[in-house]
This record gives C-alpha cells, sequence and structure tokens, in this order.
C-alpha cells in the first residue's frame, strides 16, 4: 500500500489505538524535534526511552511506569536496530515505538546520524513482533529532519516493509525532495 501523507499535526489527529513510530538516538539524549512534542503529549514514553539504557540484557520484559503505563521492551537494549514499545493509557490508549537508528546527537560536525540499515531493521522488527491489525501506523518524516536522512529512501524502505499496511505520514511545512 501506498504511503498516505497528511499535512498537519500529528498529535491533533491520533486515534485510539494508533501506533506512533519515530526514530530515536543511541546515546539516550531527548530533545530536539519531534521527541520534544511527543515527551510532552507523552512524558511516560521519554521515562520509558531514558529507563531503557539501563536494560543490559536480551528481553521480552514488561516495566511499569507511572500512571499505568508500561514497556514491553521486543528487541534488546537500546542499540541500533532496536525497538521499545510504549503503551500509554491516556489521553488515548496507544503505542509509541521508539526506534534506534540514530547513530549520536546532532551537531554542527555530525555526519548524518540516520542509519538506513538500522531504521530498516527496527521497522522490520514492528513488522514481525507487533500485533498491527487493529492499528493505525502513524508517524512524522521518521528520519529525514534532524536525523538527515533522504525521504526518497526513507519512504522506499517503509514500503518494503508495511507492502499491504498502510502507513500515514505527517508533515508540518513540505515533504523533502531529496
Amino acid at each position: 500500500m501506498p504511503i498516505k501523507y497528511i499535512k498537519g499535526n500529528l498529535f491533533e489527529h491520533v486515534r485510539e489505538g494508533d501506533c506512533i513510530i519515530h526514530v530515536c538516538n543511541d546515546v539516550n539524549k531527548w530533545g530536539s524535534g519531534f521527541v520534544v512534542p511527543l515527551g510532552e503529549r507523552y512524558p511516560a514514553v521519554r521515562e520509558a526511552y531514558h529507563k531503557w539504557a539501563d536494560i543490559k540484557e536480551m528481553v521480552p520484559m514488561d516495566v511499569y511506569l507511572s500512571k499505568g503505563s508500561f514497556i514491553h521492551c521486543y528487541t534488546g537494549p537500546p542499540t541500533l536496530g532496536n525497538i521499545q514499545a510504549v503503551y500509554v493509557p491516556e489521553p488515548h490508549e496507544v503505542m509509541v515505538v521508539n526506534m534506534i537508528a540514530q547513530k549520536g546527537v546532532i551537531g554542527p560536525d555530525t555526519p548524518t546520524p540516520i542509519k538506513y540499515d538500522a531504521l530498516e531493521e527496527c521497522l522490520a522488527a514492528i513488522r514481525s513482533t507487533i500485533t498491527l491489525d487493529s492499528k493505525r501506523i502513524i508517524a512524522p518524516l521518521i528520519g529525514s529532519g534532524l536525523a538527515g536522512g533522504k525521504w526518497s529512501f526513507i519512504s522506499k524502505i517503509i514500503e518494503k516493509i508495511f507492502y499491504d499496511k498502510e502507513v500515514t505520514i505527517y508533515y508540518l511545512n513540505e515533504i523533502p525532495k531529496g
């Protein structure tokens, strides 16, 4: 199925049961780009990401957090190619998937931090470990903002992995052409 594009704020369109996917770095830093409003809307997701850094063994395991939310880590510690699914009951029952596909943090001397092979591993892990039958997959322009990736390439990875599942991408300004 093709990717569906909607211009607007993703958070204004979240519905119960949605699966929000986004890219995180591998150094336990949360502070710029999409994660800022994500952490404001769903503080438990930010909390879970930071707690994930303490996990040293393979999982799955449940870790309960504040306000009844919990994480279920599927593919190991927060290293490139691994994912963490965080279930958040309020204000909507949603699942947010933190995908470790960015090497390091953004900076003036940083080479492009997005790692396409890690992103593909993350998306494949979502596909193989999370029941998506009744979930709508929604995302920002993952990996093409601060992480520096080319949307034309990233969109092909998404279409390859989710060939039979619609993925809705929200964007605020315009879809990158490169």
